[in-house]
């Protein structure tokens, strides 16, 4: 058996999905990655999806979801703030970021989400991880790119790397093949690394 035959991925969704397989790009993602994945890729609809709290989301991708280090969280929006908390504490094979913030923007229901409470380690998350890769989009109009190029400059290492579009806009789309495509090239990347 193979060191990755256990390999999977989850995708975490930004908030304000209710139905994860009618929003943006998240289940045409999931068909395009099931071959890179032997444990598969898991597209499983969330609790508390509107506020996505921490103390919700956390616990229901480690119990529910099985993340472990045989995982890689692709996380968007919400769920890119999602996977850099989970990281600060636990260890994964990689994470994937979309549209990451650095903080609530003044917006009360992120405020209450949790994740922009306290400071990020972003130490920890380098080490709890063999891969950090980042997307962002210049004219996202959710995230100011100025964020996301932060979030780029702390997670910057040796086993970063970040991608920035002109025109990706918050990737609210039906589907995203260069980001599979990078995705696919990272993790093998990687995988004949070890």
């Amino acid at each position: 058996m193979s060191p990755h035959s256990t390999l999977k991925a989850i995708i975490v969704p930004g908030n304000g999905c209710d139905d994860i397989r009618d929003a943006c790009f998240y289940e045409s993602l999931a068909k395009d990655l099931q071959s890179t994945f032997p444990g598969g890729v898991t597209l499983r609809d969330f609790p508390d999806p509107y506020v996505a709290r921490e103390g919700i989301w956390i616990p229901f991708i480690l119990n529910e979801l099985g993340c472990n280090e045989d995982t890689v969280i692709i996380g968007h929006s919400s769920g890119a703030s999602a996977a850099m908390r989970l990281i600060e504490k636990n260890k994964v094979f990689g994470v994937v970021l979309i549209s990451a913030a650095l903080t609530d923007q003044g917006i009360e229901n992120e405020r209450l989400s949790g994740y922009y409470s306290r400071p990020w380690e972003w130490t920890a998350m380098k080490q709890n991880t063999q891969f950090i890769l980042q997307f962002a989009s210049e004219d996202d109009q959710l995230v100011s790119i100025v964020e996301q190029r932060e979030v780029a400059r702390e997670l910057n290492g040796e086993r970063s790397e970040y991608v920035e579009y002109l025109d990706q806009g918050h990737f609210i789309t039906d589907e995203v093949p260069q980001v599979a495509q990078q995705i696919k090239q990272t993790i093998q990347k990687v995988i004949s690394g070890l």
